[in-house]
Parts: structure tokens; sequence; C-alpha cells
């Protein structure tokens, strides 16, 4: 009867070990509106790119703005508007189309086509953001 006693009490001690290293974790995860901070931070960048007709750059920007939507919904799955199956119809429906035009745009190397694509993805986000704000 000792030993159950023990055990359980080491159990106690380690489920409280774990959740305290959890909420650790969810206070080091960047928040919502770091990420939103990083897409203008690589939009702005990708348009300066754009501007000067610097390929290299737009491949890498456009990359990294792929990069977000997934890392948003890798570090705030439980997060209510993420929930919906909007976040998603919203990157298959505007990000994804809008990015892969960009990189078909480097491919041809012609600036008026990439600034074009850039221009593109700011207002495709633009509406998106409407959208989903009245559906949620």
């Amino acid at each position: 009867m000792l030993c159950q006693c023990k055990q359980t009490s080491s159990l106690d001690n380690t489920e409280t070990t774990i959740n305290s290293l959890q909420q650790i974790i969810n206070g080091l995860k960047p928040g919502l509106g770091e990420y939103m901070m990083q897409l203008e931070y690589h939009h702005d960048r990708l348009k300066t790119a754009a501007e000067i007709n610097n390929i290299e750059r737009v491949s890498y920007e456009t990359e990294e703005l792929a990069e977000l939507p997934e890392k948003i919904k890798l570090f705030h799955n439980k997060h209510e508007k993420l929930q919906a199956k909007t976040f998603t119809e919203w990157t298959n429906a505007y990000i994804k189309p809008s990015l892969k035009s960009i990189k078909d745009a480097v491919l041809t190397t012609n600036q008026t086509n990439i600034m074009i694509a850039t221009n593109k993805l700011l207002i495709t986000a633009i509406i998106a953001t409407r959208q989903i704000r009245r559906r949620l």
C-alpha cells in the first residue's frame, strides 16, 4: 500500500512537470501577429526585389512567403480562426496560386511579369482577408 502512494505521487509530479514545460513551450511560440509582420516584411522585400529585377531575391522571398501558412497552422492549429477550413481554403485559393504566378514570372525573367504577379499577390491577399472576415 505504501508503494502505491509513492508511485502515484511520482506520476503526479511528472504530470505537473509536463504541464509546466508545455506552458513554457507555448509561451515561446510566435504569435499570429508575428507571422503577419513576417508576411508584410517578406512581401515588402519581394516587391523591392521585383522593382530592381533581382530574380534570386524574388525567388527567395516567394519561398519564404509560401512557408508561412504552414508555419501558422503548425504552431496555431488550435486557434479558433484557424480551426475553420476557411484558412486552408484561403491559402489554396489565393496565396498558393499567387505565389505560383510569381514563380512562373521569375522563369521568364521579365521584370514586368514579375511586378504584375507581385502586385496580384497583394491584391488577392486583401480580397481574401476581407472574405475570411465575413465568414468568421
